[in-house]
């Protein structure tokens, strides 16, 4: 028993100073990055070479860009066509509530899955706020 003790209290004496011999690395690990913040805003960035050259596929129309054609639909068209806007249409008539089963059930649930990051999330937390 005496051994039990005397063992516990070596632990945590070790613990007493490894805990704050952690916590102050990780303070000195980081203040390398907390100086630079104070210098961004005296540095202004170059921005003129902030162009690859290369022409915005919308803007490409029926331009070549690597083998594919511009425009953000079929034949350099930036305007939805009205096959793409029907067939949308068409397949959300044909979303439902399900149950936990995945049968139709009028009082279930429709799921909408956001997978990403940044721009994702921020669209996303738009499009929440606009259904609440």
């Amino acid at each position: 028993m005496v051994s039990y003790d005397k063992r516990r209290s070596t632990r945590g004496g070790f613990r007493k100073a490894f805990v704050p011999g952690v916590a102050l690395l990780l303070m000195l690990s980081l203040l390398p990055i907390a100086q630079g913040r104070e210098h961004d805003e005296d540095q202004t960035g170059d921005c003129s070479r902030s162009s690859t050259g290369a022409i915005p596929i919308p803007d490409l129309g029926e331009g070549i860009y690597l083998g594919e054609q511009g425009g953000l639909y079929p034949g350099g068209l930036n305007t939805l066509p009205r096959e793409h806007e029907a067939a949308g249409l068409d397949l959300a008539s044909q979303i439902e509530p399900l149950d936990e089963d995945g049968n139709r059930d009028a009082n279930g649930a429709i799921a909408v899955l956001s997978i990403g990051v940044s721009n994702t999330f921020r669209e996303f937390q738009d499009f929440i706020t606009i259904v609440e």
